[in-house]
């Protein structure tokens, strides 16, 4: 049996086991979307982030104490996740306390005062199991201006995605799964590696049962579990005149794509005082040791989020957010106000950004020195102008036990969430589990649905507690079938799913422990709406016949869409639901963002066949980008049924105007070529400027000199 401790009156398995949560989403979504940051040496990242894109939001995990990405490159509380929409500038990490002489200090995330490094017992049992495994490249410089040498020094770095939702694939080897890793894999109740042990090695990157291996036999909590380590050491992390706590953070988060828990992330942050060290200048952070324990008291745990609602909204979008703090959710959120600058009440951007961020307490490990487990300490607000300039000043913050009223105005407010206070003394741990995620709007502020029917914040949070306060259990949905997708010769499009590599039928639902899938669904995406997020058509529905339940058609494993154009990217999702006799209700997998596929032809033999579409253009079309805040719409139309080799396109207006002049299969390249069988056209002449609605002439000429003629249509 693994260990359990008594954790907020309730057993609490120590390492975290997994309630059955089994795969829901295309395994694709994350590999497509694989963002690095800092220079990555095969699975390592030195300082960097992975982002958690199973659910419906999406955020950096990094191993340096923050949340999301300021530069919008990578997710930063994404949502929809994979619509570009960002509501996180900055959100990071904050610990505050005072040492052994009542000195105050405060280790700031969005200050870059964590650092990743691993303690020394991971270090030990990571070299142990790995011997001199991934050599680095002599002289690579990596991030913040140091090098490492030649043998890969594993005490620095961890930082790891893994899962609940791929197959047992036998024994894991720790010389391929780690480091910036999306494959790892664990399940609970199951032995993963094949020695007769069950669970008996959690995802910590430690060699607990002796074996010369690591993680190869944990329990996933999630459907992708996060971890990594890091800590605040390294004193020239830290501004002039202020010095580490001597803390260590042990980061583990956790992400679903079920449909009432895709839109949070739980964070489980285990604090530690390891303390400081007396070589903390060291050139290099691997260098640095804890060596001098000390007593913490008036210990503060917090996440601070500068939030800026509607990445896609034009404008100046951070100037006009709002926070509030409700108690009776213990929940801190912030949300897009009404501008006071812009005509109307354009709260939530006017339908681009209805969603509220928020952040919940969910529990912690001990009372805090008022006797209260699991409860806020503080929620706090300050505006871009007012940034805490020091450990003093941002203690304030913390220690206030303030739980501040709504600003007067909309601006570019920051927010804190904070619990505490803790006595810490040396080599001891405080755990704070906290949820963080998007609804749309706050709902119903007398009567949250714990189950989240609504999609609100505060019922999405309601949730986050309960399926926490429930170790984890929930019922869940059959996984999604593995889906392939094959263009035919014809120009159609073949989808084919299988069921067996994930037991899809014959899924136990955890919380019923009854077999309950029911089948299969169909859906096609090739838009998305005003905030970004696919707009899916559902083409069909198979269910199993003779239980009474649903249309009974039949399982059926394959569809043929033929209502297909050339040129166009459709995206295609197979989603598995269950009969829906849970208190629940039916549960359906998430459809993700889908797989893609350009719809492509072979060039034409000769001229004759060339054509655009669509003719007539109608002021849009389908496949035309939403706008966004650095990027107007992309209007485009194509030029079809090429023929092979180099073609030139010569566009005149009906007096005879020179419009515009493209080039197919050209050697020097182009901007408008995707495939050799077409060329795209943004509508834009060649001066720059975009064309009127008017009828249009085109002169098509092969690499032969053969031209044909047509025309087309801009209605706008």
């Amino acid at each position: 049996m693994p260990l359990k401790n008594r954790f907020n009156g309730r057993v609490f398995p120590a390492i975290l086991l997994f309630a059955g949560l089994m795969l829901v989403t295309n395994l694709s979504i994350a590999r497509d979307r694989s963002y690095q940051s800092g220079p990555v040496l095969d699975k390592m990242v030195p300082v960097g982030a992975v982002p958690h894109t199973i659910g419906n939001v999406w955020v950096n995990l990094t191993n340096y104490g923050r949340f999301g990405d300021e530069d919008m490159v990578t997710p930063s509380m994404e949502w929809p996740g994979g619509s570009g929409n960002n509501y996180l500038y900055n959100g990071a990490l904050w610990v505050a306390g005072r040492d052994v002489t009542g000195t105050i200090h405060c280790t700031a995330g969005d200050e870059d005062e964590w650092f990743p490094q691993l303690a020394q017992s991971r270090v030990d049992a990571y070299t142990a199991a790995n011997e001199s495994a991934y050599q680095t490249d002599p002289g690579v410089a990596l991030a913040y201006g140091f090098e490492l040498d030649n043998t890969f020094n594993s005490d620095h770095y961890v930082i790891v995605l893994a899962s609940s939702n791929r197959p047992n694939e036998g024994i894991v080897d720790p010389e391929y799964y780690l480091w910036y890793d999306t494959d790892l894999a664990g399940k609970r109740n199951y032995d993963d590696d094949g020695d007769g042990l069950v669970d008996e090695d959690p995802l910590d990157y430690i060699d607990n049962d002796g074996d010369g291996r690591i993680n190869e036999d944990f329990a996933a909590v999630s459907e992708e579990d996060g971890y990594t380590v890091y800590n605040d050491l390294w004193q020239s992390r830290h501004n002039a005149g202020e010095a580490p706590l001597g803390i260590e953070v042990i980061q583990r988060s956790y992400a679903w794509s079920y449909s009432y828990a895709q839109d949070f992330i739980i964070y489980d942050f285990e604090v530690r005082n390891i303390g400081t060290s007396s070589n903390a200048d060291a050139a290099l952070p691997g260098d640095i040791e804890a060596d001098t324990p000390g007593d913490l008291t008036d210990v503060y745990l917090s996440m601070r989020y500068d939030f800026d609602i509607s990445y896609l909204a034009s404008g100046e979008y951070w100037y006009d957010d709002l926070t509030e703090y409700l108690a009776s959710d213990k929940l801190s959120y912030g949300y897009d106000a009404d501008d006071p600058d812009v005509s109307g009440n354009d709260a939530g951007e006017n339908g681009i950004s209805e969603g509220y961020l928020g952040i919940r307490t969910l529990d912690t490990s001990i009372p805090d020195l008022n006797g209260n487990q699991g409860i806020p300490a503080s929620h706090n607000w300050w505006t871009i102008d007012d940034d805490p300039s020091s450990d003093a000043l941002k203690f304030q913050f913390l220690s206030n036990q303030t739980f501040a009223a709504v600003p007067p105005a909309a601006y570019d407010y920051r927010y804190l969430h904070a619990v505490g206070p803790f006595d810490l003394p040396a080599d001891s741990s405080i755990r704070w589990i906290a949820a963080t995620g998007v609804g749309r709007g706050l709902g119903d502020r007398n009567d949250p649905d714990p189950h989240n029917t609504t999609g609100s914040l505060r019922d999405v949070m309601a949730f986050a507690q309960e399926l926490y306060d429930a170790d984890w259990l929930a019922a869940t949905p059959p996984p999604t079938p593995e889906l392939t997708i094959t263009p035919t010769a014809e120009g159609y499009i073949q989808l084919s799913w299988e069921s067996s590599m994930f037991n899809v039928e014959n899924y136990i639902d955890p919380l019923s422990g009854l077999a309950d899938f029911e089948g299969y669904r169909v859906y096609k995406s090739d838009r998305t709406d005003n905030t970004g997020a696919r707009i899916w058509l559902p083409l069909a529905s198979y269910d199993v016949v003779g239980d009474g339940i649903g249309a009974e058609t039949g399982l059926q494993y394959s569809y043929e869409d033929k209502d297909v154009n050339k040129g166009f990217t459709y995206y295609y999702a197979v989603t598995s639901f269950d009969d829906g006799l849970t208190p629940i209700g039916e549960l359906e997998t998430a459809r993700g963002s889908g797989q893609p596929i350009a719809v492509a032809a072979a060039p034409a033999a000769a001229l004759g066949d060339v054509a655009v579409v669509p003719n007539p253009y109608k002021g849009s079309a389908i496949w035309d980008h939403v706008p966004t805040f650095d990027q107007q719409w992309w209007s485009k139309v194509q030029f079809i049924n090429l023929p092979s080799g180099r073609t030139t396109i010569r566009i005149y207006s009906l007096t005879g105007d020179f419009v515009q002049e493209l080039v197919n299969n050209d050697p020097d390249g182009d901007d408008y070529t995707s495939d050799d069988s077409y060329i795209n056209w943004d509508l834009i002449s060649r001066h720059g400027s975009d064309i009127v609605s008017g009828v249009y002439l085109y002169v098509v000429e092969d690499e032969n000199g053969k031209s044909q003629i047509g025309k087309f249509v801009v209605m706008r």
